[in-house]
C-alpha cells in the first residue's frame, strides 16, 4: 500500500508548515490513516502509537514538538496519558499537547483544556483547524527550528455541491485533500473493511450485555472511522448508539446500523473498481 502522508505531493495546494516532530496516539487505523494523510498533506510526518501507554514510552525515547492525544482510547485514555505527561519529569511534561475528540461541545473543551491539554481538535477534523493548532505551537518548543517565517494556509479545493450517485458522502474527503480524494478513498476503504464488521461484533455484543462503558467507545470509534471515509448516514446511527447507551431505542439503531454494513462491503467494494 502507498503511504497517505504522501498526500501533500498528490494535491499541493497548501503551503506547508516547517517540519514538526509529531506524536499521534489514536487506536482506530482508518483515522490513523487519515490524520497522517492530512498532515501528509502539510508537509509533515507522524510518529503514531494506539493508545496513551504507547505514547508516554515513546516520549520517554524520543524529543516531539507536539502530541496528539485522542480522548477514548484502551489501555490508557487520552485523560488519563495527559495527566501522566504532566506529572512526569520536565523533559516529558512540557510536551504541547493537542486533545482529538468526537466530542464538540464546549464543556468538553473547557474540561480538556483544565487537564492540562494546550489544545482541541474535534472529529471529523478539519485541515485547516489542524493547521492553526500546529501552527499555534510555540516556535521555542520546537525541537528542530526552521528558518522560514510562519506559512499561511489555502485551501483551494472547493465542496461540490452536487450529491454524488452513491451512499458516499465525499465532501469531507474532497474538503480535506482536493481531486485527490478518489486516491485517497482507495486507500483508507480496505483498512476500514478489515475493522468495521469486527467493531461491529463487538458493538453487538457490548449491547446484548447492556455494558454501557464499551458501547459508548466502540459506538464511538466506528463513528470516527465512517465519518472519515464519507459514511455519513451511519455516523449519524452510531452517534445516537454513543449519545445515549442505555436508551430503550439502542437495539433499534443497532439494527439500522447493522442493516447499513449489510450492504456497505459491496459499495466500497463498486466504488474501489
Amino acid at each position: 500500500d502507498s503511504d497517505l502522508s504522501d498526500a501533500s505531493e498528490i494535491t499541493p495546494e497548501l503551503t506547508p508548515l516547517p517540519q514538526l516532530q509529531i506524536l499521534v496516539a489514536e487506536d482506530n487505523p482508518v483515522n490513523q490513516k487519515v490524520i497522517t494523510a492530512q498532515l501528509g498533506k502539510l508537509g509533515q510526518r507522524a510518529d503514531v502509537v494506539n493508545n496513551g501507554a504507547e505514547a508516554i514510552e515513546a516520549l520517554r525515547d524520543k524529543e516531539y514538538d507536539v502530541v496528539i492525544l485522542d480522548i477514548l482510547m484502551p489501555v490508557m485514555d487520552g485523560e488519563e496519558t495527559i495527566e501522566t505527561i504532566r506529572a512526569s519529569k520536565p523533559s516529558i511534561a512540557q510536551h504541547y499537547c493537542i486533545a482529538l475528540t468526537a466530542s464538540t461541545y464546549e464543556k468538553q473543551r473547557e474540561r480538556l483544556l483544565g487537564l492540562g491539554f494546550d489544545a482541541f481538535l474535534s472529529k471529523p477534523l478539519s485541515l485547516a483547524e489542524l493547521f492553526n493548532a500546529l501552527n499555534d505551537v510555540p516556535r521555542g518548543l520546537w525541537v528542530t527550528m526552521s528558518t522560514d517565517g510562519s506559512q499561511g494556509f489555502t485551501n483551494h479545493s472547493q465542496v461540490d455541491d452536487v450529491a454524488l450517485q452513491s451512499s458516499f458522502d465525499y465532501r469531507y474527503l474532497k474538503t480535506q485533500f482536493g481531486d485527490a480524494h478518489k486516491s485517497i478513498f482507495r486507500q483508507i476503504a480496505p483498512t476500514f473493511l478489515e475493522y468495521a464488521y469486527a467493531d461491529l461484533a463487538r458493538l453487538k455484543e457490548a449491547v446484548a450485555s447492556d455494558n454501557a462503558d464499551h458501547i459508548e467507545k466502540i459506538s464511538h470509534s466506528m463513528k470516527g472511522a465512517a465519518s472519515s471515509i464519507g459514511l455519513s448516514e451511519l455516523a449519524n446511527v452510531l452517534l445516537k448508539i454513543e449519545s445515549s447507551p442505555n436508551s430503550s431505542s439502542t437495539h433499534q439503531w443497532l439494527q439500522e446500523a447493522d442493516n447499513m454494513m449489510q450492504h456497505i462491503k459491496p459499495l466500497v467494494e463498486r466504488e474501489l473498481n
